[in-house]
């Protein structure tokens, strides 16, 4: 038996030889590439915002001395600049104050802006609207004398978000719904990801049925139960964010299996199996995959639950987990090397998240194998700590015990 570290390292030395896949998806709709890893730096061609905007509804004015003035011309020409409407001009450069002061003649007349519309070339600021007092005729305004300008003076520069050249996404970065929205404002079509990994997912056993048969009436044969490895497994990869293939049942046969995951490992990545590893007369599973040349780098794992552990990797690469039957093995399991490898596979890290809990009770663990207990994990306010709580009954074949635990 090899400890759990060790085979965690086998794996992801396994796995870090696996050719990741990419290719390139559209930004939008986002649905399609939510989640997925970026394969490449993705480096802004064009700025944002890219003209001079203004942060406020309001006026905006030559420059700030001009709101000292009792009366502030409002244009006739340019009455009013709304978001959306160019202003006639082009002002895709950032203002440079000292530049356009030199070139001033006289003082500018006020002009009515509204939040994100363009702010004409030669001003250089904009007074909120709740700080001016305007004429009934509508042809001047006065600033209140106590209004002070913030330091941006209530303008958003050329670049001052996203800069021409700058990164708005690195390799390995998750598409998340924010990086998603980066992209879109940097007007990035498209990106390049490392594809999910496809992975199958195949239980074996005379002793299981199909859940489907559940709603059909069907009464199962004495000696029989459903199957919840696949369903827990398919769903766990959804929550890895892989591809989940369902491979169905097979039954306690050499040929059956070693049929069943040749056409398997022909359609995916990795290969998950539960069931048939043990010692008994009917657990077929190692030698088919030996009959298939899958080299098995390891077949017993030191720990609780979980022993029976069996990871192979085929001639090709591809990766084999041979997983216990019991369905809390199988699941527990998953999570320790199935979940990084997936990750690593991605584009992603592959360590797990780490936290130091105090136990709120005491339990009774293995004397000899570590045992991976399930716990639910709350933060404790008052000590500003993490604290553990098992789930109760720690059987490898009560699922309930997976139900609400934060950890193992």
């Amino acid at each position: 038996m090899q400890p759990v570290s060790t085979c965690l390292d086998t794996v992801l030395a396994a796995a870090s030889r696996v050719r990741r896949r990419t290719k390139r998806i559209a930004v939008f709709p986002p649905h399609a590439a939510l989640n997925l890893v970026s394969a490449a730096d993705v480096i802004a061609s064009c700025p944002y915002p890219p003209f001079v905007s203004s942060i406020v509804d309001g006026y905006a004015l030559g420059r700030e001395e001009d709101a000292k003035s009792s009366c502030i011309g409002v244009s006739t020409t340019t009455p009013a600049i709304y978001a959306g409407a160019s202003d006639g001009t082009d002002n895709s450069v950032s203002n440079n104050d000292d530049d356009l002061l030199s070139k001033r003649t006289g003082p500018l007349h006020a002009i009515y802006v509204t939040t994100g519309a363009c702010v004409p070339n030669n001003y250089t600021c904009v007074v909120p609207i709740e700080s001016c007092a305007v004429s009934n005729d509508e042809l001047s305004i006065s600033v209140d004398p106590h209004y002070k300008f913030p330091a941006n003076r209530n303008v958003r520069p050329v670049g001052c978000d996203i800069s021409v050249g700058a990164k708005v996404l690195r390799a390995g970065q998750v598409l998340n719904s924010s990086t998603l929205g980066i992209l879109a404002t940097a007007g990035v079509p498209e990106v390049a990801v490392y594809e999910r990994p496809v992975v199958g997912v195949l239980s074996s056993g005379d002793e299981v049925a199909d859940p489907s048969l559940a709603g059909s009436g069907t009464r199962l044969p004495h000696g029989v139960v459903f199957d919840a490895n696949r369903p827990t497994l398919l769903a766990s990869l959804l929550e890895f964010d892989a591809t989940p293939v369902d491979l169905g049942i097979v039954k306690d046969d050499m040929n059956l299996l070693a049929s069943a995951l040749s056409s398997a490992l022909e359609r995916c990545d990795v290969v998950i199996t539960t069931g048939g590893v043990s010692m008994g007369a009917k657990d077929h599973v190692p030698g088919a995959l030996r009959s298939l040349g899958v080299d098995l780098k390891f077949d017993r794992m030191f720990m609780k639950p979980g022993k029976p552990t069996t990871f192979g990797v085929a001639a090709d690469g591809k990766l084999v987990f041979a997983l216990p039957g019991n369905p809390v093995s199988a699941k527990v399991v998953s999570e320790l090397l199935v979940k990084p490898a997936l990750r690593l596979m991605s584009g992603l890290g592959p360590s797990p998240l780490k936290v130091r809990a105090r136990l709120s009770t005491s339990i009774r663990l293995d004397e000899v194998r570590p045992e991976y207990h399930r716990a639910v994990v709350t933060y404790d306010r008052g000590t500003g700590g993490y604290e553990a709580a098992s789930t109760g009954v720690q059987r490898s074949s009560r699922l309930m015990s997976m139900v609400s635990p934060g950890g193992v």
